[in-house]
């Protein structure tokens, strides 16, 4: 199984939930599983629960094609948090420190593939913010939606 842990899966009174992910593509899919039954469980019909986990998935998509280049070496966090009406989710990793990631111009190729997902990232997201963790590993990407 991909998933290492779970904590605060009470459904009823969830504000909070963090999970760990082995960082490959096999977690994708839990991922997105474990975000819509949070996002759904808040009740809100502010929430455009599918944009935001597209949102997700790029960033831990991105996390196992280029952070860990493909090659299972760690693990990805993903942790949800909402308060009053906004929505935090921050992602880590335990790669080698990445670089800011630069918004690229779109690749107007459509046959092409690549390219676009931190575009897409920051035109769901109302915030997008790159940063690291102390040390020499590790990557962290704090999404945030007002909601």
């Amino acid at each position: 199984m991909t998933l290492r842990y779970l904590l605060s899966m009470d459904t009823d009174s969830l504000t909070a939930s963090c999970w760990q992910y082995k960082s490959d593509t096999a977690s994708l899919k839990i991922i997105r599983d474990n975000l819509r039954l949070f996002l759904l469980s808040r009740n809100s019909t502010d929430i455009d629960v599918d944009k935001i986990i597209i949102a997700v998935n790029e960033a831990c998509m991105n996390i196992v094609q280029h952070a860990n280049k493909g090659q299972y070496c760690g693990f990805i966090n993903v942790s949800c948090k909402v308060d009053e009406n906004v929505l935090s989710i921050i992602i880590s990793d335990d790669a080698k420190f990445s670089d800011s990631p630069q918004l690229m111009p779109v690749n107007n190729d459509l046959l092409k593939p690549g390219g676009r997902g931190l575009h897409i990232i920051e035109e769901i997201m109302d915030s997008m913010i790159f940063s690291h963790k102390d040390g020499t590993r590790g990557n962290i990407l704090t999404l945030m939606k007002y909601l």
